[in-house]
Parts: structure tokens; C-alpha cells; sequence
């Protein structure tokens, strides 16, 4: 287990050199640069100016390799705009987005296998088909539509409405919660649908393995034998789908911090894109990357906590 954890987090150098090389292409290909939204009533002369004073002219391996060297000497750079430096803003927002995660994944895990466990209870019953039906559409209607209903629907009818500013959990729980726990369960449908799809399935096949029905004919509980017998061995699978959540959760928490105008990474991370703030597009997308491919050697030791036959292998 030691050397499979090892092999795994010597890949992670590679894969991270690889990523940043990818998205600073693509940025790099993007229309327009931030000399262009910087001065964009001046002249093309003052653009050019601009443009030199940023260093934006200089071959994109040259700019590169100097976003590399600073980030390896710790310096995240400032933005182009605020002159402010990135880990400031990073540092503000990041419990933010931190505590929208979070709370979407709670969401997510516990109502999304919930849902998988009572429709394993009883296949094709009124319960198993309304929930299912209730995944798929988790599954299909897209995020930004159903924030805007969030937002709309209750306020038509109900005259109700998320604060319209934001608040931090210490400073304000109660508005805290009123803007981050509507935006974390839209944020957290696809996901449930997801998991409690996975869920259903892997407890319908576990449930049908000669070990249950040995607990059945001891004459133990049909509650224990689901939760007892039966649900760990079904999370084995629900926690490597959990793991790859992690990338749906920053790329639907861009959209739906602007849709709750929500200060967090997702919103920086917009931001910079549209004005071609490229540094700190970069210094995103490496955060974001970082966190996922950690999150993925997470899940793949946690399999191994959960299935002892993964240790031996």
C-alpha cells in the first residue's frame, strides 16, 4: 500500500507540469489580451504601450517560464488590473468557495446515498420511482437553470429572495447560510443524481450476494442487514464517484457564484478570464487542479481503508 501510495504522488509532478503547460496554451490562443481591456478607449498606440509594459509581447515560452519561476519561488504574481497580489485574493476567497464545497459535498454524499439506499429497498416501488426520476432530472436540467429558478420562483411567489450581499460564517451565520445553502444544493443535484444512481445499483447487486441472504436466515433485522452487511461493501464505489466530484464542484461553483454573487474562487477565476487576466487564470487553474488530483490519491487510499482486499494487492 506504501509503494502503490508513493508511485501514485510521483505521478502527481508530471501530471501537474502537463496541466499548466495545456491551459497557459489555451489562454494564450484566446482572442485579445488585457492590454486590450486595459485600454480599450485608447488609442493603438497607448494598447501597444500598454502590452510592453506588461510584458505581453514576449514569446509565450518566455512568459511561461516566468510565470513558472515565480511560482516555484512561492510568488503567485499580481493582477493585471488590481495590482493587487494573487494569494491576497486567493486567501480571502478561498473559505468561501472552501465552505460552499464542503457543504455541497455533505449534500451530495448523504441525500444521494440515501436516495440509492431507500430505492434499493424496494425496486420498482412508488418510492424507488419517484426518487429515480428525481436523479434524472438532477442529472439532465443544468445548473445555471436551476439557480435561476432558485432565485426566481421564490421570489415571485413567496417574495422571498437570497440576500442580495454577501456575509461570512463568523461574522453573520444566519445570512451566511441563507445565501451559501440554497447555492450549495444547486450546486449539489448533479451529484446526487449521480451518486444515488451508483448507489441503487451497487446495493441492488450487493443485496443479491449469498453472504445477505446468510444474514437473512439468521433472522437479523432487514435494517441491519441493509446497513450493517450490505452498506459498506456498496460505498466502495460511492466513494471513488465521490472523489471525482471534486472537478464538478469548482467548474459548477464559477456559475453558481455568479449566479449568487458569491466572492469565492469560481467568481475570481470568471473574472480573470474575461478580462485575460492570464497570471491569475493560471494561479487558479493550478489551485483547482492541485486539489483534484489530490482529492483523486485520497479516494484511491480510501478505497483501500473500506476493501481489505485492496491491501493485499
Amino acid at each position: 500500500m506504501a509503494g502503490y501510495a508513493i508511485r501514485r504522488f510521483l505521478l502527481f509532478f508530471p501530471t501537474i507540469l502537463l496541466v499548466s503547460i495545456i491551459v497557459f496554451t489555451l489562454l494564450q490562443l484566446a482572442p485579445g489580451d488585457a492590454a486590450d481591456i486595459i485600454g480599450q478607449d485608447a488609442s493603438p498606440a497607448k494598447v501597444q504601450a500598454i502590452r510592453e509594459q506588461l510584458h505581453l509581447n514576449d514569446p509565450i515560452p518566455v512568459q511561461y517560464l516566468r510565470w513558472v519561476g515565480s511560482l516555484l519561488r512561492g510568488d503567485l504574481g499580481k493582477s493585471l488590473f488590481s495590482g493587487r497580489p494573487v494569494i491576497t485574493d486567493v486567501l480571502y476567497r478561498l473559505p468561501t468557495t472552501f465552505e460552499l464545497g464542503i457543504m455541497s459535498m455533505v449534500f451530495t454524499a448523504v441525500i444521494g446515498s440515501t436516495i440509492g439506499i431507500i430505492s434499493a429497498a424496494k425496486p420498482e416501488g412508488l418510492a424507488d420511482q419517484v426518487l429515480r426520476t428525481f436523479a434524472v432530472l438532477g442529472l439532465s436540467l443544468p445548473v445555471f437553470w436551476i439557480g435561476a429558478i432558485v432565485l426566481v420562483v421564490p421570489a415571485l411567489k413567496f417574495g422571498y429572495s437570497p440576500p442580495a450581499y454577501y456575509e461570512g460564517l463568523l461574522s453573520d451565520p444566519y445570512t451566511n447560510l441563507r445565501i451559501l445553502v440554497p447555492a450549495a444544493m444547486v450546486l449539489a443535484l448533479s451529484g446526487i443524481g449521480r451518486i444515488s444512481r451508483l448507489m441503487r445499483a451497487t446495493m441492488l447487486d450487493v443485496m443479491s450476494q449469498d453472504y445477505m441472504r446468510t444474514a437473512r436466515a439468521k433472522g437479523l433485522k432487514e435494517t441491519t442487514v441493509l446497513f450493517r452487511h450490505g452498506l459498506r461493501n456498496g460505498l466502495i464505489p460511492v466513494v471513488t464517484l465521490l472523489g471525482l466530484e471534486v472537478p464538478f464542484l469548482f467548474g459548477g461553483s464559477v456559475i453558481v457564484e455568479q449566479i449568487f454573487h458569491i466572492p469565492g474562487m469560481g467568481n475570481y477565476l470568471y473574472d480573470a478570464i474575461n478580462k485575460r487576466d492570464i497570471y491569475v487564470a493560471m494561479d487558479m487553474n493550478m489551485f483547482i487542479a492541485t486539489i483534484v488530483l489530490m482529492s483523486s490519491l485520497t479516494v484511491d487510499l480510501t478505497y483501500g481503508l473500506i476493501d481489505p482486499r485492496m491491501r493485499t494487492r
